[in-house]
């Protein structure tokens, strides 16, 4: 038996078409949430560490606080996200073109973003849990 010369058609019908839509709808949603939510825990952090500091203001142990000694590190923690979900929302856009290298920078948001529990750690939230005097 011989093989037929008839080419192969793959049906991607308007089914298809909605589908992939609301995929790349869903992750860039995704990606905007992200972002929103880093920001405002930014902005968290940031009213956190001047509230400190103007009840801190004159006092000696001022810099023993655990939020005004470490507060860069918690604010590149809390900031860490916005780089993988702006990557989450470029890999969306390219796989929306039919771009080639969308799965590749799929791959490197996604491991950016489960970088977050390294980067920022359980010490985030320590400055909330102190006692008061």
């Amino acid at each position: 038996m011989a093989a037929s010369s008839t080419p192969v058609v793959v049906h991607t019908g308007p089914t298809s078409q909605r589908v992939r839509r609301i995929a790349v709808l869903t992750v860039k949603l995704l990606a905007v949430a992200i972002a929103t939510f880093a920001v405002f825990r930014a902005g968290a952090v940031w009213s956190s560490r001047a509230l400190l500091q103007a009840q801190h203001y004159g006092s000696p142990n001022a810099a023993l606080d655990p939020l005004l000694a470490h507060f860069t590190r918690y604010a590149i923690g809390v900031l860490w996200p916005l780089p993988g979900a702006a990557m989450l929302f470029l890999a969306a856009g390219g796989f929306d073109r039919g771009k080639r290298w969308w799965w590749l920078l799929l791959l490197v948001a996604l491991g950016w973003l489960a970088a977050t529990w390294i980067v920022q750690g359980p010490q985030v939230y320590y400055y909330w849990l102190t006692p008061q005097q």
